[in-house]
């Protein structure tokens, strides 16, 4: 009797462990698949009077702060790596990061749609800074 008693003690404190969330060495977490059609951003950059269309993935749900890191990815290109794109090329000419001017064309869920969405609008747009104007895989 006496171990019975014993046992259904013990359950009830790792019952109680588990609704508090002190499992350190209980059991070891199942880490969830990453989703693979994630949210990609179609942006346009406006460099003095010549745009660049690129894509981006969305990151912690702000488009504003996305776009803060890529422009700054993009200018750490320019001004850093001294990359010879074309966009590149353009940003060397700015004073400041802030000077870059952007605007959200079209939100896509998925690499590939958004990809292809990419390469319509760069198509459709003509910018003069995209280096990489092919068209669309058939």
């Amino acid at each position: 009797m006496r171990s019975k008693s014993l046992i259904l003690l013990l359950n009830l404190v790792l019952d109680f462990r588990v609704v508090l969330g002190h499992t350190d060495n209980m059991e070891k977490r199942v880490k969830r698949k990453t989703r693979s059609d994630r949210t990609h951003l179609v942006y346009e950059l406006t460099v003095g009077r010549k745009s660049y269309i690129g894509i981006t993935v969305l990151k912690s749900g702000s488009v504003p702060k996305t776009m803060r890191l890529r422009i700054v990815a993009h200018w750490y290109k320019a001004h850093v790596l001294n990359e010879g794109w074309k966009l590149s090329t353009a940003l060397r000419t700015l004073e400041a990061v802030e000077d870059v001017e952007y605007r959200i064309l079209a939100k896509a869920r998925g690499k590939a749609p958004a990809h292809a969405l990419e390469r319509d609008l760069i198509a459709e747009h003509k910018p003069k800074l995209n280096t990489d104007v092919r068209p669309k895989k058939v």
